[in-house]
């Protein structure tokens, strides 16, 4: 009983910062079930092989933008887990959180495309574990920008920056990748070919943009070798790893499993940035072992 005691001592704010955000998360949740309230027709369409759902296109739009910013400010309001509002923020902070938050409500649609059309999801589920996702992003990106975490040494805003340049790189790469596997490359008949090329050229447009972010952005503590000529071969010998890593995945999954290659692209990213996090860890924005700061 008394280890309790200490415990919810020692961790009181961030437990009441928890509750907070999931008290805020969960009504957003719930408020977006109200979808099940009115009935749309199950209109499945097709654009690029991939299926979709028009009306609950435009229905998670609609629901993504209100709770989105309506959560936005719910959180500035509350401020859970700070004792102070927030700062007013710079004008490119506040540009940067507004394309983010573009960002999360495309996410919001993409979510509830995948738990709807092809995880087969009841409506109201779909909404309410769409929302849970997106909020989550929403409030993690409210704390690097409102309370300007975006420079923070500590580990766990690291890998939080690392997951949201992982994530605007595997925009460009999807888009690329299915650019060439729907588009330029249909015609061609061999799929290990398709796969190949689709994954290489994503590879490239994922790569530019990873270490453009991975560079100003993402790592703010330790040793830099990524500017010098060896930092620059690294990094691009250990995404090319990553690359090979991704096309077995691929292959296996899309060609042979035939598994949905949203899911199969989740999948994919998903090893990939864990993969690429240790690897430039450990080689190239190395951890200052004469830099000690509580984490």
């Amino acid at each position: 009983m008394n280890k309790l005691k200490q415990f919810i001592t020692k961790y009181n704010k961030l437990l009441m910062e928890v509750l907070y955000v999931s008290i805020v998360i969960l009504a957003c949740s719930l408020i977006s079930m109200c979808s099940l309230f009115y009935k749309t027709p199950d209109e499945i369409k097709t654009a690029l092989s991939y299926k979709y759902n028009f009306y609950l296109l435009a229905e998670s739009f609609i629901y993504g933008a209100i709770l989105i910013s309506a959560s936005s400010f719910a959180f500035y309001y509350l401020h859970p887990g700070e004792e102070t509002t927030p700062a007013k923020m710079k004008v490119k902070n506040i540009i940067i959180y507004g394309i983010l938050m573009f960002l999360g409500l495309c996410a919001y649609i993409v979510i509830a495309q995948i738990l709807y059309v092809h995880l087969n999801f009841g409506k109201g589920s779909t909404f309410f574990f769409s929302t849970a996702i997106t909020l989550i992003y929403v409030y993690l990106m409210f704390k690097l920008y409102y309370f300007d975490r975006v420079d923070s040494k500590k580990i766990i805003w690291e890998l939080i920056r690392f997951g949201l340049v992982g994530v605007i790189a595997a925009l460009f790469d999807f888009s690329t990748v299915s650019l060439m596997r729907f588009g330029i490359l249909k015609n061609l008949t061999n799929s290990t070919a398709v796969t190949l090329i689709a994954v290489t050229c994503g590879f490239i447009a994922g790569v530019i943009v990873n270490y453009i972010c991975s560079v100003f952005m993402v790592y703010k503590e330790g040793v830099n070798n990524s500017k010098t000529i060896k930092g620059v071969v690294l990094f691009v010998g250990l995404s090319a790893v990553g690359l090979l890593i991704g096309i077995g995945l691929e292959a296996l999954f899309f060609d042979l499993l035939k598994l949905p290659y949203p899911a199969v692209f989740i999948i994919r990213t998903l090893i990939v940035l864990i993969w690429n996090y240790i690897t430039r860890k450990l080689f190239i924005f190395k951890a200052d072992k004469k830099i000690v700061e509580k984490q």
